[in-house]
């Protein structure tokens, strides 16, 4: 008897893009279940036993409980340090173009990579029983774990690339935040300096790209447009998924939303933050960010910039009321991509 497939809705793109916010959105509907980043869990979980996004430690919460048990037969039956060298090497420089491009793998590598699968697809085969979904919706982002996700037959991959600005996702990441899920002392989030973060944006969207080759289900998402008309993005988003969007609208007539308690493993802090909001754009760096990381970020990124819609010229990009009217918003909400 053949396994059942999977549908995963894989969020892929560069960090501080809003995938956190996309898979609580998407997580409240019915038949969708949102597991946040699923790249990291084996360590930050797994291993350190970090808050689940529900506020309990991961070996504690009862929906994780019952997937590894279902999955492994519990988590005392796990060679975790396998499984985390294992994933370490997929991490790894050298088996970065052996997994875009498999013919290039040697005897060992493939071993290896089918091992590290074949753990992705016990759990996910776990995930999506005990949650009883149609869809899980995986936000790790990072496009050669979608490419490894993708090889496995039992799972269906749809892939939404994420984007935002270049200048905002720089900015993000030079924030000082506290990381709320390693619970039992203070560690904050990492930072990245302007010139590292418009490399990684680049070469992770360029990157992602290749998925859209007529093979995988793709839908290409501007962060900032998803904010500007979230219902219609959505639809979309939903639609990819192969679920009828027409009775799935997560949002009143208000345009407010409620941000449901999930099970997420791994993402941005305001994973955190349940309760009602109104989603109003994140532009806080259009008036914050120093004018010379500005113009460094737009050079290094101009040419994927203008291939994604967005403006070079810092006189239309940085200046003008939309911008002090997006940062009053801002202030008035509490749930920020950043």
């Amino acid at each position: 008897m053949a396994a059942e497939t999977i549908k995963v809705l894989y969020i892929g793109g560069y960090g501080r893009s809003g995938s956190t916010l996309l898979v609580q959105l998407l997580g409240q509907i019915e038949g969708f279940h949102s597991v946040g980043e699923m790249w990291n869990i084996w360590q930050q979980c797994f291993t350190e036993n970090q808050l689940c996004g529900c506020g309990k430690p991961f070996r504690e919460c009862p929906f994780w409980g019952a997937a590894v048990e279902e999955a492994f037969g519990g988590f005392d039956q796990l060679d975790l340090a396998e499984i985390n060298y294992l994933a370490k090497l997929m991490r790894s420089p050298q088996y970065l173009l052996p997994i875009v491009y498999p013919a290039l793998r040697t005897p060992a590598q493939r071993e290896n990579i089918k091992l590290y699968q074949s753990y992705l697809k016990r759990l996910y085969a776990a995930i999506h029983s005990i949650s009883g979904s149609r869809v899980i919706v995986d936000s790790s982002k990072g496009p050669r774990y979608a490419m490894l996700l993708n090889e496995i037959p039992e799972t269906d991959l749809r892939v939404v690339h994420l984007v935002r600005d270049s200048r905002g996702v720089a900015y993000s990441w030079q924030k000082k935040r506290v990381k709320p899920e390693v619970y039992w002392k203070t560690q904050y989030m990492d930072r990245v300096d302007p010139f590292s973060a418009s490399i990684l944006w680049n070469f992770t969207n360029l990157l992602m790209q290749t998925l859209n080759n007529g093979k995988t289900a793709y839908l290409f998402v501007n962060y900032e447009d998803l904010i500007d008309s979230p219902r219609q993005w959505l639809a979309q988003i939903i639609e990819l998924a192969g679920e009828n969007h027409e009775q799935l609208n997560p949002f009143d007539g208000n345009g407010m939303t409620r941000l449901p308690i999930d099970h997420s493993a791994g993402g941005n802090p305001n994973r955190y933050h349940q309760g009602a909001i109104t989603l109003c754009p994140d532009n806080e760096w259009r008036q914050k960010m120093p004018m010379l990381q500005k113009q460094l970020v737009t050079a290094m990124t101009a040419r994927l910039l203008r291939h994604y819609g967005y403006s070079t010229s810092l006189h239309e990009t940085f200046q003008g009321k939309a911008a002090a009217d997006s940062s009053a918003a801002l202030a008035q909400n509490e749930h920020s991509v950043s």
